[in-house]
């Protein structure tokens, strides 16, 4: 729909028609034709009949009074109750809400049915503890109603259990979701539910007032004093209302441009019209989306966002990342600025943003696409035949190329096997790439690249690109520097775009020869069963409960299946794909009642994927998992009253491949803590609250999350009940054991969180711990859309859903017998890096290997560091001394040998003008490449393999651009003396070809001197070339004019060094020379002087 129809859906009013997006007056009524029938509403998922066990009846408004009627009767209005807006409670016959007096207050109203606006009572129930208050209030007489002021209290425990009728749900399990508005006059507010239109309630969207029938809401309790509103969301499988459609491509597309909502706010408002945030894959949709902006000003959400923290940018709705639309210089500030933008003043440019702010969004969706389940990942097990040293999976063949080659030559040197460089085009076929990189591997070439149209990745083989998987903060083409080839990396397998010139590595795939017969004779596995490294995997197709599946997988000489990483996940999805409405038993449980999950094999729970609201707020119970639209996703049922199919897993024993490697080693309990954290003798962990009174020492989920981990930390991640009550004792220390109104609305950050739209509004914690232990107080009614983090409630010592934008106080978590480094703070209260002359600094104490650290600083615009003077050796070494672990604690610096020739650079391409060399550093000249560490206290050099983890250390410098080369001086007139050789304005002289003349260093300086002459100064590369032209026959080194003072290399002639040339594996250590002087080639050598005067 063209905004001109838009425009035209708008309510009249006795005054004439506003515009979009206006505050004037305006009535989505039209009074004149008389309309007061209300047609078919939303469907009413959330409504509920609530049940006393003990009274055995079901809770029935009547007269403005409640009472527990023993006829339970769902059809009957007076017993059907939904929760509403601010935590109320709406029966749906009395069109009212239950409410009572306030407690302390003089008020005698009872328990019953008000006004849904009454100020003077209290509407607000807390859904955990209603049940106890209805037994409180109500009392035990089953048919009667409430009595102000005298409730009976003999019957309390008998009626303390309220369930929802039919079901053994809680109070709690029916939770009301905010209904975000479109257009109308709100700027996308969520509905209040119920409201007051025209001396009416409504408890849900309606027409009411409508010619066109579209559903509407008020946005304030009543819409006759504010006259506030907007459209209700609809699920529809076309694409008539509010949008635009693009008829080539079928999509349709949502401009919300009167909106003003966080990122957050606007995805749920998308998912709930069944669509999502924008997002673009192709040039096509980038022009089509310009057009339908021309004429606009505005910055809008889309669905780009980098919020998984183990992953890269993505879309929402799981579309690859293929094409980029980056403005210049962005992605900017990764670490805070999570959500993207499309801007008009751009032409459609991408920009990250704080996904806090509020802003209008455009939503996207296909006709149908409601009904539609994404197919699954391929995992099966055909037979294929491929050449020796191919490895074959999935009617393909790939092989490791070992030779490190730029990806150009990659790719030639697949194609001259009879392939391509790698595609990949399903998690299933990630995973099998992962097992086959060696550890030692670091990073590989795959055949993504955008080099025919810059931003638009495709893969070399031609195959269509429906698959990333980006490491985080990738693609992001860092500083417009070509990065258009990619590579493969990491225990995942994420990818990183990268310059085409690097030599990697790379992993080349072809199709293979399909052969008749099983798959590898199924690798051992019975018939029935399915294969994936390293077990079987066979489903149970009878329904029955979780003891029984028990007995039935252990019959079959296996176990409940256990999933212990995203891709056993992806597997055991694709086998319960067609199972549509089922559930399937694992091996998870809580069977203690404890709220912490444990997989029956002992094994710690590492990697979770829990459906929406789950685990739940109730303890107990076992683990299924769902299929249709929540595919795969796990979810708590009753051990024994619940029924489903199940999967039994049979392991083989030794993996045929290599498993992913495991989690951080876990902890030791004998390691101490540092000064001020504490902790527990039974506890791996070391524990701190921080906490201020002051508004601007507060922080966001993300600034606190920030702030751990530049202490080396995290945010407190809880797994088991022991844990939790450490920390809620070391909190009663701090803060003393009160009552609960005195600590209320006092919350602590923790790490988990549903940030990531991707899993699903799955809860994760940020350390990559399984959620696996729970705590949640879900008598808040705190688990709507947009509340994707949680906190730590002193009052109640549970967890409570918060916007992540709140500024609270918070607890960080270390290992035992790690150090922490308080960070350097400025005013503002942020870390900074730290300055030194004309650069920054930054101190990473998580230990990565040279290649990751490398590329880790460039994501904040920097290079691990280079050193260039003794002034700046000794500000690192004394900033060591406070960050390092240990005394002889090593960091990764800069310096390295390339692989094309083992010649020492800096990643930041400044010369090489000062060494600090360890004795007996650096070692000898090999094959493989070699990267430079400095020590803690020593501040001195020494090399190591480059796949070592080590802490390492950033640089940045103020200064912009390349630095340009030094004009060249003017050819001199004259000429020069005999024997001597004239370039540019220098003569030059070899002497001492006489084996008899040779000399040392100090003495060739004094030769030199004697001619009016200097040991030679090379300036710049066209003086190396003369000299190097000049020596075709000279077979005996020669000294030049560059020495060491110190450490600091310099001229002779003073001149700064602003080019140098060292060979492999220089410059290396000191050796013994006369006054300290170091011979760059070693031994005696014949002098080579320039002479400076006046030619002619």
């Amino acid at each position: 729909m063209g905004l001109e129809q838009r425009l035209a859906m708008q309510p009249v009013s006795g005054s004439g028609a506003a515009s979009e997006g206006g505050t004037g007056h305006q009535e989505p009524a039209r009074r004149a034709l008389g309309w007061h029938h209300a047609l078919p509403s939303l469907p009413e998922p959330n409504v509920f009949l609530i049940f006393s066990h003990g009274l055995q009846g079901c809770l029935e408004a009547q007269g403005g009074q409640v009472r527990v009627s023993p006829a339970c009767n769902t059809s009957l209005p007076a017993q059907r109750w939904k929760w509403v807006s601010r935590n109320r409670l709406f029966n749906l016959g009395a069109m009212q809400c239950l409410g009572t007096g306030w407690p302390g207050t003089n008020t005698t109203a009872s328990l019953g049915m008000y006004e849904c606006d009454r100020e003077a009572l209290n509407l607000r129930w807390h859904c955990r503890t209603l049940g106890d208050q209805l037994s409180l209030l109500l009392g035990g007489r089953t048919g009667n109603t409430s009595k102000a002021g005298s409730p009976e209290r003999g019957d309390q425990t008998r009626g303390g259990q309220w369930r929802i009728y039919g079901s053994d749900e809680d109070l709690c399990a029916r939770p009301y979701y905010e209904v975000y508005t479109i257009q109308g006059n709100s700027h996308g507010k969520p509905c209040t539910i119920p409201f007051k239109y025209d001396n009416q309630w409504f408890h849900s969207c309606t027409s009411t007032g409508r010619e066109d029938g579209h559903l509407w809401c008020a946005t304030t309790q009543d819409y006759g004093k504010d006259e506030r509103w907007g459209f209700c969301p609809i699920k529809s499988n076309d694409c008539e209302t509010f949008w635009d459609k693009d008829q080539l491509t079928d999509s349709c597309y949502q401009f919300n441009f009167q909106s003003t909502l966080s990122w957050r706010e606007a995805w749920a408002s998308c998912e709930q019209q069944g669509a999502d945030l924008l997002s673009i894959t192709e040039i096509h949709e980038q022009t089509y989306i310009n057009g339908l902006l021309t004429g606009y000003s505005s910055t809008l959400w889309i669905g780009l966002n980098d919020l998984d923290t183990s992953g890269g940018w993505q879309w929402s709705d799981n579309s690859p990342l293929k094409y980029l639309n980056w403005e210049s210089d962005q992605p900017d500030n990764p670490s805070e600025e999570n959500c993207g933008v499309i801007r008009t003043e751009s032409s459609g440019g991408w920009q990250n943003r704080d996904c806090s702010i509020a802003l209008p969004y455009v939503c996207k969706k296909k006709p149908n696409a409601t009904a539609e389940r994404p197919s699954p990942d391929v995992w099966a097990n055909v037979k294929v035949e491929c050449e020796p040293s191919w490895q074959p999976f999935q009617g393909h063949c790939y092989r490791l190329q070992a030779e490190k080659r730029s990806w150009q030559e990659s790719k030639k040197a697949c194609l001259r096997g009879g392939g391509d460089l790698l595609s990949i085009h399903s998690m299933a076929e990630l995973e099998f790439i992962t097992k086959q990189i060696k550890q030692e591997v670091e990073e590989l070439w795959i055949g993504l690249n955008d080099l025919k149209l810059q931003m638009n990745f495709e893969w070399s083989d031609g195959s269509l690109v429906s698959f990333t998987h980006w490491h985080p903060f990738e693609p992001n083409n860092f500083r417009d520097s070509l990065e258009d080839c990619v590579t493969i990396w990491g225990p995942e397998g994420r990818w990183n775009d990268s310059p085409c010139n690097q030599s990697l590595p790379s992993i080349c795939k072809k199709a293979g020869q399909l052969s008749q017969g099983a798959a590898e004779e199924d690798h051992g596995c019975r018939k029935g069963w399915t294969w994936h490294s390293p077990s079987c995997y066979w489903l149970g197709e009878d329904q029955v409960s979780y003891g029984e599946a028990r007995r039935l997988c252990t019959h079959h000489g296996s176990q409940l299946v256990t999933i212990t990483n995203r891709f056993e996940q992806a597997f055991v999805s694709s086998l319960i794909y067609n199972w549509d409405g089922e559930y399937f038993w694992t091996a998870l449980q809580d069977l203690n009642s404890t709220g912490s999950f444990r997989w029956l094999s002992g094994d710690e729970v590492m990697y979770t994927h829990w459906n929406r609201d789950q685990p739940g707020y109730s303890r107990g119970g076992c683990v299924a998992l769902a299929t249709g639209s929540a595919m795969g996703l796990w979810e708590v049922k009753n051990c024994t009253a619940f029924r489903a199919r199940y999967i039994c897993r049979q392991s083989l024993g030794t993996p045929v491949t290599p498993e992913l490697p495991g989690p951080d080693p876990t902890p030791s309990l004998t390691g101490s803590c540092p000064q001020g954290w504490g902790s527990d003798p039974k506890l791996r962990h070391c524990y701190k609250v921080f906490s201020s009174e002051r508004l601007q020492d507060k922080k966001s989920w993300v600034q606190a999350q920030r702030a751990c981990q530049d202490l080396g930390a995290q945010l407190l991640s809880l797994a088991s009940y022991e844990e939790e009550h450490f920390v809620a004792n070391m909190l009663n220390k701090i803060f003393g054991e009160s009552e609960p109104e005195i600590h209320e609305q006092n919350w602590f950050w923790i790490g988990l969180n549903r940030r990531d739209p991707g899993a699903g509004q799955s809860w994760r914690w940020s350390d990559g711990l399984g959620f696996s232990y729970h705590n949640f107080d879900r008598s808040r009614h705190d688990d709507d859309d947009i509340r994707g983090c949680a906190v730590l409630d002193l009052a109640s010592l549970q967890w409570v859903a918060m916007q992540c934008e709140t500024q609270l106080d918070w607890i960080c978590k270390i290992p035992r017998g790690t150090d922490v480094r308080e960070p350097d703070v400025s005013p503002q209260g942020r870390r900074e890096w730290l300055r030194f002359q004309e650069a920054e600094y930054k101190f990473f104490e998580h230990h990565s290997t040279w290649a990751q650290a490398q590329r880790i600083c460039t994501w904040f615009q920097a290079e691990l560091a280079s050193v260039h003077s003794q002034a700046e050796l000794d500000f690192l070494g004394h900033n060591l001394q406070k960050f390092s672990r240990g005394q002889e604690q090593h960091w990764w610096i800069g310096l390295h040998t390339a692989e094309s020739d083992g010649r020492f650079r800096w990643t930041d391409g400044s010369i090489i003008n000062f060494i600090s060399w360890a004795p007996g550093k650096p070692r000898p000249i090999g094959k493989d490449k070699k990267c430079v560490y400095m020590t803690a206290s020593r501040e001195d050099w020494g090399d190591q393999r480059c796949l070592t983890a080590l802490p390492y250390i950033c640089k940045r410098s103020n200064s912009t651009g390349e630095p340009q080369p030094p004009d060249l001086p003017p050819t001199a007139l004259g000429g020069c003396p005999s024997g001597w050789k004239q370039f540019l304005n220098k003569c030059f002289r070899i002497q001492g070809q006489d084996p008899q003349d040779r000399v040392k260093w100090s003495e060739a300086q004094f030769s030199c001197e004697q001619q009016e002459a200097q040991l030679v100064t090379i300036a710049n590369p066209l003086e190396q070339a003369f000299i190097t032209a000049s020596l075709p026959n000279v077979t005996f080194d020669l000294w030049i004019g560059l020495h060491a003072s110190q450490r600091d290399f310099q001229w002779v002639e003073q001149e700064p060094l602003l080019y140098t040339n060292w060979a492999p594996g220089e410059p290396s250590g000191p050796s013994p020379a006369p006054s300290g002087n170091i011979p760059l080639c070693g031994g005696p050598a014949q002098p080579l002087s320039s002479l400076h005067r006046p030619l002619g």
